[in-house]
């Protein structure tokens, strides 16, 4: 089998770009085609988010579709990730959040969201769009004012038996809200919970986290927390 939500290339591009190696080109491309199939075939859609898939069954596969075209400027994964990215504008709840149904339980994820948001926001900044900035500046505005606990944690999900907090985040779409606004705020809030699981070594309590979230969005977050001038060394004590 094979699932949409969560499958990646930017390292297989990264190896073909170091390395000149055309199978890893031919695999990212292969990817990418298998997403183009799975749209047509439904599997990517609000209809097929099941229990537990949630807004990722479309965010990862937009952020793969937008890198692929800024890659190889094909056109078929530009009009691939406007269509994933309609599909998200259908399901994006009234408050800016994205919805992970849980039983009859219509809940919300700042995981799924923050996944949602890193790839509007390098889609945004892959084609232009404008639709993107839009959806991600609602998505941003309910995480921050609708998933925090009042001691600035995220929470899981906001259905009741799952309302803890969680730390394990793909942290690569906050900063965009500053990029899009200027305002610090959207820059500022991760930061504590960032350093903190940078301090902890904490990428994730199952084996793809390291590599499939929580440190590649720190990096692009990192970047821009230091370009934003609030980056500081991590004190050992």
């Amino acid at each position: 089998s094979v699932c949409p939500n969560h499958e990646w290339v930017e390292g297989l591009l990264m190896m073909y770009h170091l390395t000149g190696d055309e199978r890893y080109q031919k695999i990212a491309v292969g990817v990418a085609d298998h997403i183009l199939r799975a749209i047509d075939a439904g599997w990517i859609g609000p209809v097929y988010n099941a229990k537990w898939n949630g807004a990722r069954n479309l965010g990862w596969p937009l952020l793969l579709l937008g890198v692929m075209y800024d890659d190889t400027g094909d056109q078929r994964y530009l009009e691939g990730g406007r269509r994933i990215l309609a599909a998200l504008k259908e399901i994006q709840l009234e408050n800016g959040s994205f919805p992970i149904t849980i039983g009859p339980y219509v809940a919300a994820a700042p995981l799924h969201n923050a996944i949602v948001m890193e790839a509007l926001g390098r889609y945004h900044g892959f084609t232009g769009d404008p639709l993107a900035k839009t959806m991600f500046m609602k998505c941003i505005d309910s995480t921050l004012r609708d998933l925090v606990f009042p001691d600035g944690e995220l929470m899981y999900i906001t259905h009741p038996d799952y309302r803890s907090g969680y730390t394990s985040m793909p942290w690569g779409g906050y900063h965009y809200g500053y990029l899009f606004t200027g305002d610090r705020k959207y820059i500022e809030f991760p930061y504590p919970l960032v350093m903190a699981q940078i301090k902890s070594a904490n990428f994730g309590a199952f084996g793809e986290g390291a590599l499939s979230y929580p440190l590649r969005g720190i990096l692009f977050y990192l970047q821009a927390a230091d370009k934003a001038g609030i980056l500081r060394d991590i004190q050992n004590n």
